[in-house]
């Protein structure tokens, strides 16, 4: 009778844990994103719908329109989701009277990123960004133009 070291260790097993856990954590991670997405093609786990697009995207992205609509989401690398929004009307509709929810940049999967949690200057959305980006430059504007700095140097 074998025991449960040994039974572990069988590379069957070891696979089969390894795909059970991997898809797991991919769909605990991915459950707040659950909710009613647009229609769209489904991908494959962590490589999403990348490998299935045309290396001409935007003749991917016509045909994918004509067969899920104006409005359609695929997830791609990393499980990000991404929503494509096709024709006129549609467009306008995004920017003029739903803008507050497309207006986040996409979170990076990057070290930087990882490292920092989403803190950082460069890891900001838009309120926050513009306030510290008018900071910035506030401070940058007082330290140039002051009387002791570079016209005193160079005159």
């Amino acid at each position: 009778m074998m025991d449960i070291g040994e039974f572990i260790q069988q590379p069957a097993v070891l696979i089969t844990l390894t795909i059970t856990w991997t898809w797991f954590i991919w769909v605990m991670a991915h459950r707040t994103q659950m909710r009613k997405p647009p229609p769209g093609p489904v991908g494959l786990p962590f490589l999403g719908y990348y490998p299935f697009l045309a290396s001409v995207s935007s003749k991917a992205y016509s045909d994918l329109s004509d067969f899920y609509g104006e409005v359609f989401s695929f997830y791609t690398v990393g499980g990000t989701m991404v929503v494509v929004v096709n024709g006129r009307p549609v467009i306008k509709e995004v920017f003029l009277k739903r803008a507050n929810e497309f207006d986040r940049r996409p979170r990076g999967y990057n070290v930087i990123s990882w490292l920092a949690d989403g803190m950082g200057f460069a890891q900001e959305n838009r309120i926050t960004w513009e306030e510290q980006r008018s900071f910035f430059y506030g401070g940058c504007q007082k330290l140039w133009t002051r009387e002791t700095g570079t016209r005193k140097t160079y005159s």
